[in-house]
């Protein structure tokens, strides 16, 4: 964690979802030449070889029909007609 405090001492804050990597790989080498601030989507892809997909309603990763497992919960309690289907506990 210190690549990130050194990181937001030259630039400040990282924003959300974003990561600072390493160019030349040696997570010892802590020089602020060696850093570079990524989205984590561009990571997941180039270490997945596939993109990670954002809910569409907030930034947690999707599951099923683009949502993250709150909102497609929330989304199956409004097509069953109701909350009463839906488990207390899974939404809080």
């Amino acid at each position: 964690m210190l690549h990130r405090v050194i990181w937001e001492g030259h630039h400040g804050p990282i924003p959300p979802h974003f990561v600072i990597r390493h160019l030349d790989g040696d997570l010892d080498n802590n020089d602020i030449s060696n850093f570079q601030i990524v989205h984590s989507r561009e990571v997941a892809l180039e270490t997945h070889g596939k993109p990670q997909t954002s809910c569409r309603e907030c930034e947690r990763p999707a599951r099923t029909r683009g949502l993250c497992h709150r909102h497609y919960q929330q989304l199956r309690a409004q097509e069953k007609g109701g909350w009463k289907e839906v488990k207390r506990g899974v939404l809080e």
